[in-house]
């Protein structure tokens, strides 16, 4: 930023130069043909600095560019071995009971991720140097202003296009998740009624109603325990997808990204909490089941 600030400073600087220079030559009261030659003087000397302060700029933008792209490797690929880290510890402690399909989902999804990455990377590469052709070749004022608006257009399409591809992806991650999780609630729910009914069927009389109800009151404190996770995630995928139509600087939109990352994780830690306290209560009840990849698997990567 204060490179840019600097390079905009001496732009500002030189036409107010250029500008001073034509009046001092005006005061001067010189025959024409020299204060023509003196004009076109002041007028050649001011384009080369010009020139040199546009090569300037293209170097500032390309470098910024770069470090924008490394950057956004860089995260992607650190994200990716967190996670696999994260991965490799559930599988240690789960041992055969870690869910596999949802591993190879999430690898998959991770995959499809970065290379939507990379075509921004590059489609961002391709729009700025067309801007950079655009001004090299040197085209009337009208010219050069109905091409552009041409790239702007087309780089408006494309952005368009792939953050409808990003949109789609996060909104198949999140419905997998929901639907697994929704599943696994339905799964045990039925496995529980059937073992009631059979319960029910051999004691008779001496079947206690009191705490199939205590327990069936905990189950449905349970699913929707669930379905306030599920809004939450959609909460926070909203708040990302209202981030991207924003379109802010990187700097400011990798702030306010962490603002979101940071209010979802303290409300997902409130909410393991009430699941904790609802695990405790189950077991006191007698209520075991595989509760535990149910309430812990996450809604995202």
């Amino acid at each position: 930023m204060a490179r840019r600030a600097e390079l905009e400073e001496r732009r500002m600087l030189l036409e107010e130069e250029t500008h001073q220079a034509h009046k001092d030559l005006d005061a001067n009261g010189q025959p024409g043909h020299v204060n023509a030659q003196q004009r076109q003087s002041i007028d050649r000397g001011a384009e080369e600095r010009r020139r040199a302060l546009d090569a300037e700029f293209v170097t500032l933008e390309e470098t910024q560019q770069d470090h924008h792209a490394e950057r956004q490797r860089s995260d992607i690929a650190g994200h990716e071995e967190e996670w696999e880290a994260e991965q490799d510890r559930r599988r240690q402690e789960e041992g055969e009971d870690f869910d596999e399909e949802a591993y190879e989902f999430e690898r998959g999804l991770i995959a499809r991720r970065q290379a939507l990455v990379e075509r921004g990377i590059e489609l961002d590469e391709k729009i700025h140097q067309a801007y950079r052709d655009l001004d090299a070749n040197g085209q009337p004022g009208h010219v050069n202003a109905n091409q552009r608006q041409a790239i702007q257009r087309r780089e408006k399409e494309q952005r368009t296009a792939l953050d409808t591809e990003f949109q789609a992806l996060e909104a198949a991650a999140q419905k997998y998740h929901v639907q697994r999780r929704q599943a696994r609630v339905e799964r045990f729910e039925q496995a529980w009624e059937e073992k009631q009914d059979q319960l029910r069927e051999e004691l008779g009389d001496e079947f206690d109603e009191q705490a199939y109800e205590a327990q069936k009151e905990l189950l449905g404190r349970w699913r929707e325990l669930e379905e306030r996770r599920t809004r939450l995630d959609e909460k926070m995928h909203q708040a990302f997808r209202d981030l991207d139509a924003k379109r802010l600087p990187g700097h400011v939109d990798q702030q306010e990204r962490q603002k979101v990352e940071r209010r979802a994780r303290g409300e997902h830690e409130a909410l393991d909490v009430e699941f904790d306290a609802l695990e405790e209560e189950a077991d006191r009840l007698g209520l075991k089941d595989d509760r535990d990849g149910a309430e812990h698997e996450g809604g995202g990567e």
